[in-house]
């Protein structure tokens, strides 16, 4: 028997994919964006010393970043993304609120820009999610990229051949 097909959010919605690849900021945009460095969630918040797009100096705010709070925070623009800095997750803590930024216009990707998706019960993204508002700016967007890419989890090639 064939599995089923995976959803991804940002294949659904070609609107949302089109607007977040502008780098022009909407009239409608929060006035948060505009604050130099962006506001920005981390997820676990135990992340915070390895997690620093911004520098030392612009941690990320503090909200109960284990909630689904942080992805309507994007949605919604009162943050310009979020990093949940985990590469293996659950499909049931993440699928709603991926759902809601992409039909937001915002972004949710992994590190390497690839659409979040979910394949079952249990899902991989290279680096963790990078979430963006539909109103971050690009550079924005490339610095929690970045942030994520350096999360990645090295392949050890020797210590997998050793199993067989």
């Amino acid at each position: 028997p064939s599995s089923p097909a995976a959803f991804s959010p940002a294949a659904a919605s070609p609107a949302a994919a089109s607007a977040a690849a502008s780098s022009a900021l909407p009239a409608d945009a929060p006035p948060l964006v505009e604050t130099r460095p962006p506001p920005w969630l981390l997820s676990p918040q135990s992340a915070a010393s390895a997690c620093q797009p911004f520098g030392p100096d612009a941690p990320p705010d503090v909200i109960c970043c284990g909630a689904m709070v942080k992805y309507f925070a994007v949605a919604a623009g009162q943050v310009s993304g979020f990093v949940q800095y985990e590469e293996s997750l659950k499909t049931w803590d993440h699928a709603c609120g991926v759902i809601c930024v992409a039909e937001s216009g915002g972004t949710a990707t992994d590190a390497d820009g690839i659409a979040v998706r979910f394949p079952g019960r249990m899902f991989e993204v290279h680096g963790g999610i990078v979430c963006t508002s539909r109103w971050a700016r690009t550079d924005d967007r490339e610095r929690l990229l970045g942030a994520a890419l350096a999360n990645v989890t090295p392949y050890d090639y020797a210590a997998d051949q050793a199993v067989y």
